[in-house]
Protein backbone atom coordinates (compact mmCIF):
# COMPACT_ATOMS: atom_id res chain seq x y z
CA UNK A 1 0.00 0.00 0.00
CA UNK A 2 2.79 2.57 1.00
CA UNK A 3 5.35 2.28 -1.25
CA UNK A 4 7.03 5.66 -1.26
CA UNK A 5 7.82 7.30 1.75
CA UNK A 6 8.69 10.86 2.23
CA UNK A 7 8.86 13.39 4.98
CA UNK A 8 7.54 16.69 3.91
CA UNK A 9 7.77 18.82 6.35
CA UNK A 10 8.52 18.47 10.43
CA UNK A 11 5.86 19.56 12.86
CA UNK A 12 3.09 18.99 15.39
CA UNK A 13 1.22 17.19 13.04
CA UNK A 14 1.06 14.23 10.85
CA UNK A 15 -0.60 12.94 7.59
CA UNK A 16 0.28 9.55 5.80
CA UNK A 17 -0.95 10.45 2.35
CA UNK A 18 -2.89 6.31 1.03
CA UNK A 19 -1.68 6.18 -2.55
CA UNK A 20 1.51 5.33 -4.04
CA UNK A 21 3.40 9.01 -4.11
CA UNK A 22 2.34 11.92 -2.22
CA UNK A 23 -0.20 14.41 -4.02
CA UNK A 24 0.98 17.34 -5.18
CA UNK A 25 -1.96 19.02 -5.50
CA UNK A 26 -5.83 19.13 -4.55
CA UNK A 27 -7.12 16.85 -7.12
CA UNK A 28 -4.30 13.90 -6.35
CA UNK A 29 -5.12 14.21 -2.42
CA UNK A 30 -8.45 13.62 -3.47
CA UNK A 31 -7.12 10.18 -4.80
CA UNK A 32 -6.27 8.09 -2.30
CA UNK A 33 -7.74 5.38 -0.63
CA UNK A 34 -10.08 5.93 1.99
CA UNK A 35 -10.67 2.91 2.93
CA UNK A 36 -7.23 2.43 3.48
CA UNK A 37 -7.22 5.45 5.85
CA UNK A 38 -10.11 3.87 8.05
CA UNK A 39 -8.49 0.57 8.59
CA UNK A 40 -5.75 2.53 9.81
CA UNK A 41 -7.63 4.79 12.11
CA UNK A 42 -9.72 1.58 13.51
CA UNK A 43 -6.29 -0.23 14.27
CA UNK A 44 -5.63 3.24 16.26
CA UNK A 45 -8.29 2.92 18.12
CA UNK A 46 -8.35 -0.68 18.98
CA UNK A 47 -4.25 -0.02 19.85
CA UNK A 48 -5.10 2.41 22.56
CA UNK A 49 -4.84 5.61 20.14
CA UNK A 50 -6.86 8.40 19.11
CA UNK A 51 -5.90 9.85 15.94
CA UNK A 52 -6.02 13.43 15.49
CA UNK A 53 -9.83 14.33 14.32
CA UNK A 54 -11.55 12.24 11.44
CA UNK A 55 -10.14 13.71 9.13
CA UNK A 56 -7.53 12.24 5.99
CA UNK A 57 -4.76 15.25 6.20
CA UNK A 58 -4.25 15.11 10.38
CA UNK A 59 -4.26 11.90 11.37
CA UNK A 60 -2.21 12.55 14.53
CA UNK A 61 -1.10 15.62 16.52
CA UNK A 62 1.67 15.65 19.44
CA UNK A 63 0.91 18.44 21.83
CA UNK A 64 2.41 19.48 25.21
CA UNK A 65 0.65 17.20 27.20
CA UNK A 66 1.64 14.54 25.75
CA UNK A 67 4.07 12.95 27.60
CA UNK A 68 7.28 10.79 26.10
CA UNK A 69 5.95 7.73 26.97
CA UNK A 70 2.51 8.51 25.07
CA UNK A 71 5.00 9.40 21.91
CA UNK A 72 6.74 6.31 22.48
CA UNK A 73 3.52 4.22 22.47
CA UNK A 74 1.93 6.04 19.25
CA UNK A 75 4.81 5.31 17.37
CA UNK A 76 5.13 1.99 18.24
CA UNK A 77 1.66 1.53 17.24
CA UNK A 78 2.21 3.34 13.82
CA UNK A 79 4.77 0.54 13.07
CA UNK A 80 2.76 -1.99 13.80
CA UNK A 81 -0.21 -0.82 12.10
CA UNK A 82 2.14 0.39 9.01
CA UNK A 83 3.98 -3.28 8.86
CA UNK A 84 0.75 -4.81 9.09
CA UNK A 85 -1.14 -2.89 6.26
CA UNK A 86 2.06 -3.58 3.97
Amino acid sequence: MLSATRLGQVGVNGTVFWRKTPPTNYREWLDQDFDAFWRYWHMNLNRGVIPQAQCYDEQWTVSALHTQKDVDHMLEVFDEIAREMR
